[in-house]
């Protein structure tokens, strides 16, 4: 108990000096073309460590070894990316209240929207920060390392999109959330 409790208070102490470390990695961003970095634009960490996929687990053991990252290491990236998925779907679910919601005008819906997208650049930031803290002189081979494998994951994903061999079968590869407890289909 005591253990989850200082892994907790490390976690939120590192996340709080990351901002040091952020105005350093914000400036070191400017120079790489936004569209071949996704790391202070969307939750890279939860992506690569959380999803259950055996070549992302690879990936993420991969990068690992690249890093040689202690255990604790590896649990803290962990750790934080677990506050990062837990962070964007709170900001989420808070920007789909206002989105969904009739009371709402077009003009606050924007508003949501552009707040949403801030909060995730700004959670970004503050993460790139806490990593730049807990990987010190190896942050820039993370970086580079990020950069490289999405660049294979875009190619991966543009693959799942492209029309297969079989002419009659096209992949529309998409991600989605399906809330369906009954389909009723040609019923009187």
């Amino acid at each position: 108990m005591f253990r989850h409790k200082m892994m907790s208070v490390g976690i939120t102490l590192l996340l709080l000096t990351g901002l040091i470390g952020s105005v350093v990695t914000r400036a070191q961003a400017d120079n790489i073309d936004l569209a071949d970095d996704p790391w202070l634009q969307k939750p890279v960490l939860s992506y690569l460590l959380l999803t259950s996929d055996e070549r992302l687990e690879s990936e993420a053991q991969t990068l690992f070894e690249a890093l040689a990252l202690s255990r604790e290491e590896e649990k803290l990236l962990l750790a934080i990316a677990t506050n990062e998925r837990q962070e964007i779907q709170a900001l989420y679910r808070k920007s789909q209240a206002t989105i969904q919601g009739e009371a709402f005008s077009p003009a606050e819906k924007q508003t949501s929207v552009d707040r949403y997208n801030e909060n995730v650049i700004k959670m970004s930031t503050n993460i790139d920060g806490t990593v730049y803290e807990i990987l010190g002189d190896r942050y820039p081979t993370f970086r580079n390392w990020i950069r490289d494998w999405w660049e294979r994951e875009r190619q991966i994903i543009t693959k799942l999109k492209s029309p297969q061999e079989n002419p009659g079968i096209q992949s529309d590869a998409y991600s989605c959330w399906v809330f369906a407890t009954q389909y009723n289909y040609g019923l009187p």
